[in-house]
């Protein structure tokens, strides 16, 4: 598109613009190029504005709350309260989309507004810990906004199948995976120093699907293991502490792999439930960007990376892996095949993909008249 014909887009997202850089931010920045956007991130106390960046020409603003929705249901209910009369201010209908990550958004639109909405689903919101009340209530919101959508995106096979049988099939309904930023990372030297700890790195999230008892049962089996774990942790978790354990707090994403420079492997030690089941991990494409040995739990969304990844399916599986790269720690992939996958996997590329399906939408004005939250 040219500059000057760029359609605007309203992009609502539910993670702090400078927590942690995610798919949100990366298809915001990339959509940008085709389109003017204006990002509603949600305001962090804790962060600020520290770190903030932009990679691209959206315009990111934040939207203020109160402190500790998290612990006051009446908190959170103001909170969203005073975001639908804050949207229902901007969301006009000279603004021809609406872009939205969460069902709770659903909320922040009005009921007059007949511009095209999209939905970016990229968990299964309701496997979340959250109160039953709590569920029924994303639940609803989910089925209305899957249903006034016109355009529904999602991160993986099984959350798609997982939506279809929840609310049933929609034609509109698109699979776009998640990817890396296309910076190709220099391929790093393998470890040769001596009398050094085999170390295995993790970045991102601690959280309730954590698995700790796979870390601590084999730092108990093999005393020259050690952790380093960069990322925020959750309030509610309380991670294991080891003499070989190393937490770090975030860092900007373009230093994760200097940060982690000095690992043997990289890990993704998830509990496999049903959130996790329908999960396309981001970092799998980080780490082979970052061209190291990757070690994982198996589920089947995740078997399509069996070339680059050694699955474990039990503890024991996983510690023989660890041993078996300590004697050799070769990676399991070529760079060709790392560089044929990374070339098709990029942010860009997923922007591209979706660009093209919300410019159909517009050529062909298709709207479906919907009775907002009906049942089917």
């Amino acid at each position: 598109m040219k500059e000057s014909k760029k359609q605007k887009i309203i992009y609502i997202e539910n993670v702090e613009w400078n927590y942690i850089k995610a798919r949100p931010q990366y298809i915001a920045e990339n959509l940008s190029k085709d389109f003017d956007i204006t990002v509603y991130s949600p305001y962090s106390y804790k962060l600020g504005k520290r770190n903030f960046k932009v990679d691209g020409s959206c315009d990111v603003k934040f939207v203020k709350k109160l402190p500790f929705e998290g612990r006051f249901p009446l908190i959170a209910r103001l909170n969203q309260l005073y975001k639908k009369y804050y949207f229902k201010c901007r969301i006009k209908n000279d603004i021809p989309i609406v872009y939205v990550t969460y069902p709770e958004a659903y909320e922040f639109i009005p009921e007059t507004y007949d511009g095209i909405v999209i939905y970016d689903c990229m968990d299964d919101m309701l496997e979340f810990d959250m109160s039953a009340q709590s569920r029924m209530l994303v639940q609803r919101l989910e089925k209305a906004l899957y249903k006034r959508a016109d355009v529904v995106f999602v991160s993986s096979e099984n959350l798609k199948r997982k939506l279809f049988d929840r609310y049933s099939i929609k034609e509109d309904c698109y699979l776009v995976r998640n990817g890396y930023d296309g910076n190709i990372a220099d391929v790093p030297l393998i470890s040769t120093q001596k009398n050094k700890n085999f170390e295995v790195c993790y970045f991102g999230t601690i959280s309730s699907w954590f698995d700790f008892d796979v870390i601590k049962k084999s730092l108990n089996a093999i005393p020259n293991l050690e952790y380093k774990f960069i990322g925020p942790i959750e309030k509610m978790i309380t991670p294991y502490q080891h003499e070989r354990i190393h937490y770090i707090q975030p860092v900007p994403h373009d230093e994760l792999q200097h940060m982690t420079s000095d690992a043997d492997a990289y890990i993704l030690p998830f509990k496999v439930n049903d959130l996790i089941e329908a999960v396309d991990p981001v970092k799998f494409y980080e780490y082979i960007n970052f061209s190291k040995n990757i070690i994982s739990v198996y589920y089947d969304e995740i078997s399509r990376f069996e070339d680059f990844v050694y699955f474990y399916k039990d503890t024991n599986q996983y510690i023989n892996v660890i041993k078996k790269l300590m004697q050799d720690n070769t990676p399991k992939y070529s760079q060709e095949k790392r560089l044929k996958f990374l070339g098709e996997s990029t942010w860009d590329n997923r922007a591209q993909m979706m660009s093209s399906v919300i410019v159909k939408e517009l050529n062909t004005g298709a709207k479906r008249n919907i009775e907002v939250g009906a049942e089917q």
